[in-house]
């Protein structure tokens, strides 16, 4: 009887984890801010301290043991999700989701636990610091960490390539010699594209007048892709960036296996910085400027 009993606080455990995961991405799609690993911090700190506060008791021995029960009913759907592609293939969302759902679990727990032992005032002041807590790491780490997973800079060679333009020209590597060059690659059907482009349209408008910047919004070119199609997304959009569109040979010696993707050239012709992904938390426009200046300063 015992080991039935124990079963089912089990099972209830990871259900009510469950329900934490459904509650979270309800609040993402809800708040369409899915592209914000901030939003999406808050809502798994948010719903797994209500999880945690469900599966409370006024005595609780292993708190450990049945907060990872309980977010072990978030971890199993997203290890679903993310092993066919579905969703949590974004290692940084990945790891967010993993560590916030456990820690805010037990926080829930334990302000549980104290709420049901008498003790309301307790319970109480910890979810609103825990609260405080994922508010203020969100708003302060995250857009550090965000640019420490998806920025990586270099010193590299940039092979051969090449893209086509509107007007029907090739534009090669050698072309861009001379300039510092931000390719931006993407394509019409990518959500989180969608989120970038402005962001980058906005880092163009800063150096439009500058003939040593070069921006290009390099279209993947893949058989859904065309020229045409790429050119009035655009400007359906309003977002006044030059477009090009790209091939299999040039996403492959580029490394273009996921966008969007951020490419920035030196006036060397060289890969100085690769930037993989979006994410709402980092200020992307602060970031591809202060690259852009930088590498503009002369070599001393």
């Amino acid at each position: 009887m015992d080991s039935k009993i124990a079963i089912m606080r089990t099972l209830r455990d990871v259900l009510v984890g469950f329900a934490g995961f459904g509650l979270t991405m309800a609040a993402i799609l809800v708040a369409r801010r899915d592209n914000d690993s901030r939003a999406f911090a808050i809502a798994t700190a948010v719903a797994f301290l209500l999880a945690g506060m469900a599966r409370s008791a006024s005595e609780s021995r292993n708190p450990f043991l049945k907060a990872f029960l309980v977010s072990a009913g978030g971890w199993i759907p997203v290890a679903i999700m993310a092993a066919v592609g579905m969703g949590f293939t974004d290692r940084p969302i990945l790891v967010i989701f993993l560590c916030v759902s456990f820690v805010f679990a037990i926080c829930g727990l334990q302000a549980g636990t104290w709420i049901r032992a008498g003790r309301p005032s307790t319970g109480i002041i910890t979810v609103a610091v825990s609260l405080g807590v994922a508010l203020a790491l969100s708003g302060l780490l995250l857009p550090r960490l965000v640019g420490m997973f998806r920025r990586n800079e270099m010193t590299k060679p940039v092979p051969p390539f090449s893209f086509s333009t509107p007007y029907g020209r090739t534009i090669h590597d050698g072309d861009l010699r001379g300039q510092v060059v931000v390719l931006a690659f993407w394509a019409t059907w990518c959500t989180p594209c969608r989120a970038e482009l402005p962001k980058v349209a906005e880092a163009y408008a800063r150096y439009r007048s500058n003939p040593q910047v070069k921006f290009w919004a390099v279209d993947i070119g893949s058989a859904d892709e065309s020229m045409e199609k790429a050119t009035a997304f655009l400007a359906q959009k309003g977002w006044n960036l030059p477009c090009a569109l790209s091939n299999e040979t040039t996403n492959r010696v580029l490394g273009v296996s996921g966008i969007p993707k951020l490419i920035i050239l030196d006036q060397n012709g060289q890969i100085r910085v690769i930037h993989d992904g979006y994410d709402g938390a980092e200020p992307l426009v602060t970031g591809i400027s202060q690259d852009i200046d930088r590498l503009l300063q002369p070599s001393k």
